[in-house]
């Protein structure tokens, strides 16, 4: 049929309002999508190993759009934050040997669970490798390269960090021997041995801007918080504040030339006391003391763990980093190569022979010898420090380390790391707190108590840190800047959805969302 140009014109003229009319019922739809996602409404899942169904720990999740992410727990789930975001916006999977995946949001609200595939490329089939290094070398190389792919350097970095402590007293007897203080008794002695909490946990989520500034041979540190959130289980201790005042009253009963002094068999040491802290050692030189040197510092628990970290994942501590210093106490398996942030990557697994410790498995990339990643814990039957001696046993029975770094402008920053540490600690001996006065040649005993105290006991310290975003700073903005004379924290009885509402952080585990204030 052949077409005059009136009709022509009239049916171009109608497929041209249809096809408009198509785009803006799509963007009214899209408009609808985005409008259908709440406020601040919180996208949860957990990601799978598609062969063994284990879960994938500390896997990056990331909005596209947004260019925001977040990392899965040590039991794969994950939270993040969609607001304003559409139902096709897409998610991007990824995990380090395994293929990375893409959903939407759409597709992540119909199932919450994710099975990535492992993308481990053979080295059967790679013909590139006709002159390929021994792991041990590939290994040594790290160590080699440190310098020029882990420069330091002055920083601003939004950080996510978490903190979690328990603490388990199995055991705990004090035997009252003897006292000629007049207000520590036999009594007093059964109250504190009742009173000392049993079992103790705690939590504390940091979310704030850090300010690095790196000297010679220290670093200097600023926190700016955005929200700080604190679980702690608080019992009634009105019984340990009277004892407390009890033993301050003592303590601070000093006249000149007089001091305490606390032994056990032939080992004594000084005490000092002062209003904030408690320390051991000589007057000029005061050791193992027993709170930080700031003890009024808002941030000082942060700053703590935050240099803590930045100082591990610098590989400074040989013991802890062994099998990178000590080559020859382990076996390594090339076993493969993936893609690392766009770099081909060694897969490294590792094992001890008999005077090695760990057993884990690196990412090595393939051009700088940079480590990208590390996943390592204690072998079977190993552990750390082991002392069992005259009756005071410790033993680090747990060292978890999970890391990895991104590489940015040819060098690489620490985007994430969790440290999990725990120990078993035993005390069956005597001690004496002795109050002294300074003579010529002997010190004067003046007062003394005697107990015998038998514990049991352990200890877990869980550290997380995700760097959220960072950039470089000069001296003259760190100096700038001035932190906070106070903080404001919020406390909590029991973990709630609302907690971190509006935010993307790390999950939370089953252990904090189930915990809640013992009374």
């Amino acid at each position: 049929m052949i077409l005059n140009p009136l009709t022509k014109l009239i049916l171009t003229a109608i497929v041209v309002i249809v096809c408009i009319t198509k785009v803006s019922c799509q963007t009214e739809t899209d408009s609808l999508i985005a409008k259908k996602i709440n406020s601040n409404e919180v996208l949860k899942g957990t990601i799978f190993n598609a062969n063994d169904k284990s879960s994938l720990p500390y896997a990056n999740i990331i909005l596209l759009r947004k260019k925001k992410g977040v990392i899965s727990n040590e039991f794969g789930h994950f939270s993040i934050n969609i607001s304003n975001c559409l139902e096709t916006d897409t998610l991007r999977i990824s995990y380090l040997g395994f293929q990375t995946q893409d959903l939407t949001i759409k597709d992540l609200r119909e199932s919450s669970v994710i099975h990535l595939k492992e993308d481990n490329l053979m080295l059967d089939n790679i013909t590139l490798f006709g002159n390929l290094l021994d792991p041990e070398s590939i290994v040594k190389k790290v160590l080699e390269n440190k310098n020029i792919n882990y420069g330091k350097t002055n920083s601003k970095k939004q950080i996510f960090l978490r903190n979690r402590y328990t603490n388990h007293m199995n055991k705990l007897n004090f035997r009252y021997n003897k006292s000629n203080f007049s207000n520590l008794d036999k009594e007093l002695i059964e109250v504190l041995e009742k009173e000392i909490p049993k079992h103790t946990i705690s939590y504390r989520d940091f979310l704030g801007n850090v300010y690095l500034l790196h000297e010679e041979d220290s670093a200097a540190l600023k926190i700016n918080p955005i929200k700080i959130i604190e679980l702690e289980e608080k019992s009634d201790l009105t019984e340990l504040v009277e004892l407390e005042n009890t033993f301050k009253e003592v303590f601070n009963n000093l006249n000149e030339n007089e001091y305490w002094k606390i032994k056990s068999g032939i080992i004594g040491s000084k005490v000092h006391v002062d209003e904030n802290s408690v320390s051991f050692g000589s007057e000029k030189e005061k050791t193992d003391s027993l709170t930080t040197n700031n003890p009024k510092d808002p941030f000082r628990s942060e700053k703590w763990r935050i240099t803590n970290l930045d100082k591990f994942a610098s590989f400074e501590n040989e013991k802890k980093w062994d099998f990178l210093y000590s080559t020859n106490k382990y076996q390594y398996t090339l076993s493969g190569v993936t893609v690392a942030n766009g770099e081909e990557v060694y897969i490294i697994n590792f094992h001890p022979n008999n005077k090695g410790t760990f057993i884990g498995r690196m990412y090595i990339s393939m051009e700088t010898f940079a480590l990208v990643r590390v996943d390592y814990k204690y072998d079977i039957g190993k552990t750390g420090m082991d002392i069992q001696l005259f009756g005071i046993g410790y033993t680090e029975n747990k060292f978890n380390v999970s890391m990895y770094f991104e590489k940015k402008e040819n060098q690489y920053k620490l985007k994430y790391c969790s440290k999990i540490e725990s120990s078993i600690f035993s005390f069956n001996r005597s001690i004496a707190l002795q109050k002294k006065r300074k003579r010529f040649l002997f010190d004067k005993k003046l007062n003394e108590i005697k107990i015998g105290i038998n514990l049991i006991g352990d200890h877990e310290l869980s550290i997380e840190m995700l760097v959220i975003e960072e950039g470089s700073i000069n001296q003259n903005q760190f100096n700038n800047f001035k932190e906070k004379e106070r903080v404001d924290i919020i406390y909590v009885d029991q973990f709630n959805e609302d907690l971190w509402k509006g935010y993307s952080i790390i999950e939370p585990t089953k252990q904090m969302k189930e915990y809640k204030k013992i009374n």
